[in-house]
């Protein structure tokens, strides 16, 4: 019997690990702080950019985590980090609405269920994001058969389709098109050229200078969506 076509899915894990715990709580303390009735359904999010165990002993583990979010949640999250006598952590970067922080805590028995740590064979994490409510995880699956494993193991399948369904890879042309644009100024504010210049220079006509650019723009506004900001449309 032949293999399933491989699978993209999101999947919830709905745990009590201590990082989900301070996003958790950060969006509490934001909310009580706040003078608006009704809070955003997503006033923070993490997604974990790097995770590695300490070499020997394994006793800690070190996380990266990019933080966004509104300005007095972000702010919540700061404080409960700091306050937090279960990890050790320092901001690497901070904007308004977003920061790098990075965080190092001992292995707590919840770790044990970390996505980018232990998962069933077959399985790859894409994406990891650390709402108050769980683990948001974007995984590659080599079939359905391995979500079915991750179902067993506590995920919750939100979403899934065909890995081939997902394709944000850019064409020659496009990528091309996309860099020649780039290149010459036309993402520059203002702008240092026009599509009408750029199609002269190329040899092609406006229209299909147009289509291409826009091919390449919608390609990779719809992975950044998706690979950054799933919390919003799963």
């Amino acid at each position: 019997m032949g293999l399933s076509e491989p699978r993209l899915a999101f999947c919830m894990l709905r745990c009590t690990c201590e990082l989900v715990s301070l996003v958790s709580k950060s969006t509490v303390e934001a909310c009580s702080r706040s003078s608006q009735k009704q809070p955003m359904e997503f006033p923070i999010a993490a997604r974990v950019l790097r995770v590695t165990i300490e070499r020997g002993t394994a006793s800690h583990i070190d996380e990266w985590l990019r933080v966004s979010g509104d300005p007095k949640t972000l702010q919540a999250f700061v404080e409960s980090v700091r306050n937090s006598s279960k990890v050790k952590s320092r901001i690497v970067y901070r904007s308004r609405h977003s920061l790098v922080v990075w965080v190092r805590h001992r292995v707590f028995d919840t770790c044990r269920s970390c996505p980018l740590l232990y998962l069933p064979s077959g399985v790859m994490p894409k994406t990891v994001i650390l709402l108050p409510e769980g683990k948001l995880v974007e995984i590659i699956a080599l079939s359905k058969r391995t979500l079915y494993k991750l179902e067993k193991s506590g995920f919750e399948i939100l979403v899934s389709g065909p890995l081939s369904s997902m394709d944000y890879m850019l064409t020659p042309a496009q990528e091309y098109a996309l860099f020649y644009a780039y290149n010459r100024g036309y993402y520059s504010f203002p702008r240092k050229t026009s599509l009408k210049e750029m199609a002269r220079e190329l040899g092609l006509s406006v229209s299909s200078l147009a289509e291409l650019v826009r091919g390449a723009e919608c390609k990779i506004v719809k992975a950044f969506i998706r690979h950054e900001l799933p919390h919003y449309i799963v």
